[in-house]
């Protein structure tokens, strides 16, 4: 958010001291003079802080494993996240934020439909230091990527079953180190049609090994952004259920699977 308003800051000043000064406004039908301005300066300044985010991104080790992450890595990572959002005109609305876990970390699960889905997710909330299970090739990312790993993103490969099972490990360690809360995709891929696929159910034995609350969310619409930015497109984000560790206390991560996956199913057919 820091990046954002002080974009749309500096714009308006140089709207303002460009038409008082070096493309003055003189008779009425300047008036397009500071809009352009402003426009202008919109554009030339994220591109700016677009390219600082990934600049500040090369200062950090690639190889280096972190049991904790980065506060300063989280902050730029979600800096240039929440740009990216702006620019191509993801809106959200989130429903029952005030359920989620005050003192605790937890695990969120999530449909999956676009790669808005976790951009949208570490914007709203931002305060929560959430990291993601991810696929290595978002590591590429040319803004944000080299981000990733000193925030204690965690890298996966489905068919290395004892690397799986490292990430698994580091995504316990890190909710019961209270350094933060991990978010995952049990589909495991993006469904762009909206509909729910299967779930990996092996991702809930880091809540059961953690016993760590289970937050249920859904996202609806975010499908369509990509098609429609630069113009507004609403999404909604909701937080369905909290499922505290004493409700699942017990329960395979099979059942434990069915049950977040029935509540989703629920919700997403309203």
């Amino acid at each position: 958010m820091i990046i954002t308003l002080s974009t749309v800051l500096a714009s308006i000043v140089l709207a303002v001291v460009g038409s008082l000064t070096f493309w003055p406004v003189q008779h009425g039908y300047d008036f397009y003079k500071p809009l352009v301005l402003f426009i202008a300066g919109l554009v030339v300044i994220l591109f700016i802080w677009w390219w600082v985010v990934a600049l500040i991104g090369h200062c950090y080790s690639q190889t280096k494993e972190r049991e904790k992450p980065s506060k300063n890595a989280l902050f730029w990572l979600r800096e240039g996240i929440i740009v990216s959002n702006h620019i191509c005109g993801a809106l959200c609305k989130v429903i029952g934020k005030n359920m989620l876990p005050k003192n605790e970390r937890f695990l969120l699960v999530c449909n999956h439909v676009s790669n808005f889905d976790p951009m949208l997710l570490t914007e709203k909330l931002a305060k929560r230091e959430l990291v993601y299970i991810t696929k290595p090739e978002n590591l590429k990312i040319p803004i944000g990527g080299k981000l990733m790993l000193p925030s204690c993103y965690c890298t996966i490969n489905r068919d290395d079953p004892i690397q799986s099972l490292g990430v698994m490990n580091k995504c316990i360690k890190l909710i019961e180190n209270d350094y933060a809360s991990v978010a995952v995709y049990p589909e495991g891929t993006r469904h762009h049609d909206g509909q729910l696929g299967e779930f990996h159910e092996g991702v809930f034995n880091i809540a059961i090994k953690s016993k760590a609350p289970v937050v249920v969310t859904t996202i609806k619409n975010s499908n369509k952004i990509a098609k429609r930015a630069p113009r507004r497109t609403l999404t909604k984000l909701e937080i369905v259920k909290v499922i505290p560790f004493e409700e699942y206390d017990g329960m395979t991560a099979k059942a434990l699977s069915d049950k977040v996956r029935g509540l989703m199913l629920e919700n997403l057919a309203q």
